[in-house]
């Protein structure tokens, strides 16, 4: 504990002369077939002076601090890793893995290094959708429509819900298989052709100071028969489970008991009747 609290103030104390700053940040979101997603964020920092290099080297050294991503935003500031993904559902697994610096010049006394920070994202479910990084609705038998949830996408945004991607930053989405892309606004440059729908997209990009104005995206995603036979006994089982385990459980396992034994009972008498 003394070790930690020497290691902030040495920090504290660096604070006024200490210069990292972020060079890029690049973005990519997995995103699962039911909504769920996981989401890589990989700063990329530029540090100048031999007392930031100590600085940073110091922090790499404390496993306490170096996976604390508040700490960070008070070493760092403005330029401080933080989550850009979250649509407020949950999240978990969450790493923080700084590397260690490399490029290192003697002469110039600078230095880069990585923050990469790893999370998952849950989802939402209500009886008609599922609410995550995309909001998912079914709209006729197996098949599901995902529409982007812009609230999730933590960027500046205008009065119109328009998102600023800043300089030298990088969104991706890497998409589901097998998925009919039906809208996207503004078109990615990393999509050669703009004819719509599209059977062919495995992930969109945007990158460098792009004004996202109406950003969306809208695929379509068919269920396999196989998918739609296990979701329909994974909901049936949930049920069941909130069934027995809610406030009136009792008197569902009664009932379950008296039709059992009543059944066993009528079986036995017309056993004995044919005797």
């Amino acid at each position: 504990m003394k070790k930690i609290y020497l290691l902030c103030i040495f920090i504290f104390m660096g604070l006024f002369f200490a210069k990292i700053e972020r060079e890029n940040l690049n973005i990519i979101v997995y995103l699962n077939n039911d909504g769920t997603a996981h989401v890589i964020e990989q700063n990329k920092y530029f540090i100048e002076g031999n007392h930031s290099i100590t600085q940073y080297q110091s922090i790499l050294r404390s496993f306490e601090t170096k996976n604390d991503l508040a700490f960070w935003s008070t070493t760092i500031g403005k330029d401080a890793p933080t989550f850009h993904v979250d649509p407020g559902t949950g999240r978990s697994n969450v790493v923080i893995a700084p590397s260690d610096i490399y490029i290192y010049s003697i002469y110039s006394e600078t230095a880069r290094a990585y923050i990469t920070v790893e999370y998952d994202i849950g989802i939402e479910k209500t009886e008609n959708q599922s609410t995550g990084v995309f909001i998912i609705k079914q709209i006729k038998p197996r098949t599901n429509e995902y529409v982007l949830n812009t609230d999730a996408i933590r960027f500046e945004k205008n009065e119109y819900g328009d998102v600023f991607l800043p300089d030298n930053t990088g969104l991706e989405f890497i998409l589901p298989n097998e998925i009919v892309l039906t809208a996207v606004r503004p078109f990615p440059a990393s999509l050669e052709e703009r004819n719509l729908p599209r059977y062919d997209v495995g992930s969109l990009r945007w990158e460098n100071e792009v004004h996202l104005a109406r950003f969306s995206i809208v695929f379509q995603k068919e269920d396999r028969l196989d998918e739609e036979m296990m979701n329909f006994f994974s909901l049936w089982e949930k049920k069941i489970v909130n069934m027995v385990t809610g406030p009136e459980g009792w008197a569902v396992v009664l009932i379950c008991v008296i039709i059992i034994v009543s059944y066993i009972a009528i079986q036995n008498v017309k056993r004995k009747s044919g005797e």
